[in-house]
C-alpha cells in the first residue's frame, strides 16, 4: 500500500497532547524532512481541509485534525483536533464509514494509521513509513534500525472467491519484501480476512520469512501463518 510522505505530519499531530497546535512553516518542514511546495507558501487553498488533496488527507485529516487558521504572511498554521485516534494511550476500534460518509482513501489511511499504532505496540518499537536501499517502494512500516519492515493491504472481499487482481497485488508486495534485508518482514491486512487466507492456501508454501497478519475492527491482531 502506498503511504504518503505527509504521514509524518499526521503522526506528529496525533501524538500531540493538546487539541490545538500552531506550527510555523519551518516547524512543519522539520517534521516532514523536506521543504513545503511553493504553492503552500502562496495559496491558502493548499491548506484546505479537502479530502481530494492527498497531502490534506495524509497530513492531518485522517489523523483527526483540521486546519483552522492560515497565516501566510507570518507563515503559521493553526491546527485543531476534531477527533481523537488514541484515548489515554489506547488505540480506538476501527470504524468502517459508510460509502456516503467517507471516501475509500480515508478508510485506507485510517487503517494504515491505526495498524501502525497496534504494530508499534506489538513489536515494541516505533514504526514509520520508510524507504530502503535498492527497493523502489515506500513501505508503510519501518523501524529506525530497519530490522522490521512491513506493508499494509486493505482489501475488501468481492463476490468471487478467486480475485486475480487482489492476489496479484499481494504477490507484488511479497516480491518486494523478499528483496529487503530485515530481521522481520510482514504484511498486515484489513477489511477482509478471506483474501489473505486464500492467498496463503494457494501460495503460502513459497513464503520463507514473511508473516501475514490480520487486524480486525476491534484492533485484534491475528497472525495468519
Amino acid at each position: 500500500m502506498t503511504t504518503s510522505k505527509y504521514c509524518t505530519l499526521g503522526e506528529h499531530l496525533a501524538e500531540n497532547a493538546n487539541d490545538e497546535l500552531i506550527l510555523s512553516f519551518s516547524d512543519i518542514e522539520d517534521i516532514l524532512g523536506f521543504p513545503l511546495p511553493k504553492s503552500a507558501h502562496k495559496f491558502r487553498t493548499w491548506w484546505a481541509n479537502d479530502n481530494t488533496h492527498s497531502h490534506a488527507i495524509n497530513g492531518w485529516l485522517t489523523y483527526g485534525w483540521q486546519v483552522r487558521e492560515i497565516d501566510l504572511k507570518n507563515r503559521h498554521i493553526l491546527f485543531r483536533r476534531v477527533a481523537k485516534l488514541r484515548l489515554h494511550g489506547a488505540t480506538p476500534p476501527i470504524k468502517s464509514p459508510s460509502k456516503s460518509s467517507a471516501p475509500k482513501i480515508t478508510q485506507v489511511r485510517l487503517f494504515e494509521a491505526q495498524a501502525r499504532e497496534v504494530l508499534t505496540k506489538h513489536f515494541g518499537v516505533k514504526l514509520r513509513p520508510g524507504l530502503l536501499p535498492n527497493v523502489s517502494k515506500l513501505f508503510d512500516y519501518v523501524s529506525k534500525d530497519r530490522a522490521i519492515v512491513g506493508d499494509a493491504k486493505f482489501l475488501s472481499a468481492g463476490k468471487k472467491r478467486f480475485q486475480p487482481a487482489k492476489f496479484s497485488a499481494i504477490s507484488e508486495v511479497v516480491w518486494l519484501l523478499e528483496k529487503v534485508s530485515a530481521k522481520y518482514k510482514f504484511i498486515v491486512f484489513g477489511s477482509s480476512i478471506e483474501i489473505p487466507k486464500i492467498w496463503l492456501s494457494r501460495y503460502g508454501a513459497l513464503l520463507e520469512d514473511l508473516a501475514f497478519y490480520f487486524l480486525d475492527e476491534e484492533n485484534n491482531l491475528e497472525k495468519l501463518n
